[in-house]
C-alpha cells in the first residue's frame, strides 16, 4: 500500500453512457427476460416443503441452541452470585 495511491483505481463510471432497456444491448433474444413463474401449485407446495424444513430446522437446532444459552445464562447469574 502506497498513501498516495488511492484504493480505488477503476475508472470512474460514465455517467453520459446511453441507457436504455437491455434487450437493446444485447443480442440475444432471450437476455434479459424475466423467468416463468411456475405454476401456482407447484409454488405453493415448494413454500410448504420450506415451512416444514424451517420447523424442523426450528425444533432441532434453535432448540439446542437455546438450551445451550439459557445454560450459560445460569451459569453466569450463579457466578455473579458469589
Amino acid at each position: 500500500r502506497r498513501p498516495d495511491v488511492p484504493c480505488e483505481t477503476q475508472e470512474p463510471p460514465n455517467l453520459s453512457a446511453p441507457g436504455g432497456p437491455l434487450s437493446r444491448f444485447t443480442d440475444a433474444g432471450d437476455r434479459g427476460k424475466l423467468p416463468r413463474l411456475k405454476s401456482l401449485t407447484s409454488r405453493q407446495a415448494a413454500l410448504r416443503k420450506a415451512a416444514q424444513g424451517y420447523g424442523k430446522y426450528e425444533r432441532t437446532v434453535l432448540a439446542k441452541r437455546k438450551k445451550r444459552f439459557d445454560r450459560a445464562l445460569q451459569k453466569l447469574a450463579r457466578d455473579a452470585k458469589r
